[in-house]
């Protein structure tokens, strides 16, 4: 691995914490207060949204294209909600149903001791994802948040030169869970990646430098 490795770019969801995804379209339906036919509907659409998450690709991510991408996803008319109830409901679950993944502090307290410039790089809005990161108590491990709020998402490169800040593609680590926005684009600027494989997925498709299943595992390589 290169040695000048100085700035650790950690995507988010799925890396630093994981979802209960078998009981997400339940919870969050419970705090839409929706009966059982209406639970059983959200749950299909949620779903179809998680698959498909990364339809606003190349567009500016604004808070009306979101909405609007909830608006095609989910028909809130037809279940009985709003767009942002439906919205404000998937962000609270996400804080107080998800979980840190194991060793995620231990190893930032670790890395941030060793002098790494620690950031998150996230495809999510940046008020929610700070949030669940304070719930989770590592906030103050990370240097910079890069969120989508009027910007591009991964894997659109734009977001990546953003996330790099004009430094060196080669002083920077790509540690995320999805080989199509994490590892793929970062391999295409130069930066060195690691795959974090919390669930047993094949991620040699991929070829990250490194594959973990362990955040502690992060020891080892830096």
């Amino acid at each position: 691995m290169n040695t000048r490795i100085s700035r650790i770019l950690f995507d988010y969801d799925g890396t630093l914490i994981i979802h209960d995804k078998e009981n997400e379209g339940r919870q969050v339906s419970k705090l839409l207060g929706f009966d059982e036919w209406q639970t059983l509907e959200f749950e299909k659409r949620l779903k179809d949204y998680l698959e498909n998450h990364f339809v606003l690709h190349n567009v500016k991510i604004t808070r009306r294209a979101h909405y609007e991408n909830l608006q095609n996803v989910f028909r809130p008319e037809e279940i009985g909600s709003t767009v942002k109830a439906i919205d404000d409901a998937i962000t609270e679950n996400s804080i107080v149903s998800t979980k840190l993944a194991d060793n995620a502090k231990e190893t930032l307290e670790y890395l941030a001791s060793r002098g790494y410039e620690l950031c998150v790089f996230t495809n999510g809005f940046y008020a929610g994802q700070v949030a669940n990161m304070k719930h989770k108590g590592i906030f103050e491990y990370f240097e910079k948040v890069y969120a989508w709020d009027n910007f591009y998402a991964k894997p659109d490169e734009r977001a990546y030169f953003r996330a790099l800040a004009k430094t060196d593609p080669k002083t920077n680590i790509m540690i995320g869970d999805t080989i199509a926005t994490d590892i793929v684009p970062a391999q295409k600027l130069g930066l060195y990646t690691v795959g974090i494989n919390l669930e047993g997925r094949d991620m040699t498709q991929g070829r990250p430098d490194v594959i973990i299943s362990d955040l502690s595992e992060l020891r080892e390589i830096l």
